[in-house]
């Protein structure tokens, strides 16, 4: 499996009635041709959320399940996550140990 991760940052612009700021991370967990593409927030340490595979849609069934289960142990491991969840069409579902 390879890993990379690239830092985002989304900030509005100076003087927006809404002002926002979203700082993170994006990981992409890559093996056998597919990628699993997950994101965690500054302001949130140790929640990982895993978005979509490599086609950019969301995740409706697990195609490469042994792929998220190594994904979410490199979480765990390597970055620390204690809060790793799933987006799935009913939402966020939490990954359990």
């Amino acid at each position: 499996m390879t890993v990379t991760a690239e830092r985002f940052e989304d900030v509005s612009e100076p003087g927006d009635p809404h002002p926002f700021a979203y700082r993170g991370t994006v990981y992409r967990f890559s093996e056998d041709g597919r990628t699993l593409t997950a994101r965690a927030y500054n302001d949130t340490p140790g929640q990982l959320s895993f978005l979509s595979w490599d086609d950019g849609r969301r995740i409706r069934r697990v195609p490469r399940p042994r792929l998220l289960r190594r994904a979410v142990a490199y979480a765990r491991t390597a970055l620390g996550a204690t809060d790793v969840r799933l987006l799935t069409r009913r939402g966020y579902v939490p990954l359990g140990r």
